[in-house]
């Protein structure tokens, strides 16, 4: 691994010295590449588990995964970035036992889709294309982790649905500070930076530094947000958590120690405190949904 960035940054400080347009765009490209782990046997078995579909969409078919009954108030799962739908296994195994119904996702190029190239405009597509083909009687709630919580509020900002309960097992607040770990990562240099900047902002068809977890869930229809999140993240920093809790204000930060990033998802307090919030927020679904708008 450590030869691997040694050679990676090589190769960006060559590229930077002769052009740095073209670092830039060779940057964007990395930056979008998954780097996808072998799916665990546990996430395996909750897959292996699942009602299978797939739903179509302008990025290709997406593998969904589905338990529970139907006909019972349903949650939406949505993993992160260089993860897979059994990521959230756990969590639906327990929905399910209380008597919900759960639908997983596979994102673009993740899990048992085929790509290796994705960005937060496809996820958020995706989200959204499979949020409209979900028919409930009733709102949908939606858990997310990670890098999931930032296209959750990404997804939701773009559509007039009604959502009950959020649920954010850690998020992103500026995806600014996700590049802006990138170009440290690389060692880029600056000009090389600027230009990866304006081609994702050209992607995203807005300032990248409007694309943030707290002014898109302003645009949201949501009941309520809950926020979990291990005080001394090592990959997200707790803060990002405070700020959205602080400006969301219909939301409760959940602050835990010891459970981690990625192994809260297999965390029997996580689980208690995720189930301690649905209970709740399903005994007030009757409670008319807020629109918070700026």
């Amino acid at each position: 691994m450590k030869t691997i960035l040694f050679l990676t940054r090589v190769y960006f400080k060559f590229l930077n010295a002769i052009d740095s347009k073209t670092a830039g765009k060779k940057a964007f490209r990395l930056f979008q590449k998954t780097n996808l782990s072998k799916i665990k046997p546990k996430e395996k078995k909750y897959l292996l588990s699942s009602s299978t579909f797939k739903i179509q969409t302008e990025f290709g078919k997406i593998a969904c995964y589905e338990n529970g009954d139907p006909q019972k108030s349903t949650f939406l799962l949505v993993h992160g970035w260089n993860s897979n739908a059994g990521s959230l296994g756990l969590i639906s195994d327990e929905l399910v036992k209380k008597g919900y119904h759960t639908i997983s996702f596979d994102l673009p190029a993740h899990g048992n889709n085929s790509n290796t190239h994705t960005n937060l405009l496809e996820c958020k597509e995706v989200m959204k294309t499979i949020l409209k083909r979900i028919r409930t009687s009733e709102p949908i709630s939606i858990i997310s982790h990670s890098f999931g919580s930032l296209i959750t509020s990404y997804a939701l900002s773009e559509l007039s649905i009604q959502t009950n309960h959020l649920v954010f097992l850690t998020s992103p607040q500026k995806s600014k500070h996700i590049f802006d770990f990138f170009k440290e990562t690389v060692q880029l240099s600056d000009k090389a930076y600027h230009h990866m900047i304006t081609l994702a902002s050209n992607l995203l068809k807005e300032p990248l530094s409007k694309v943030n977890a707290c002014d898109k869930l302003l645009l949201a229809n949501f009941n309520h947000l809950t926020l979990i999140h291990e005080k001394k993240d090592k990959v997200l920093p707790f803060q990002n958590s405070v700020f959205i809790n602080e400006n969301i204000e219909n939301s409760t930060l959940v602050a835990l120690e010891k459970v981690g990033h990625y192994r809260m998802l297999w965390n029997n307090k996580v689980l208690e405190e995720i189930m301690k919030a649905v209970q709740h927020s399903m005994a007030k679904k009757d409670e008319p949904i807020k629109a918070l708008q700026i």
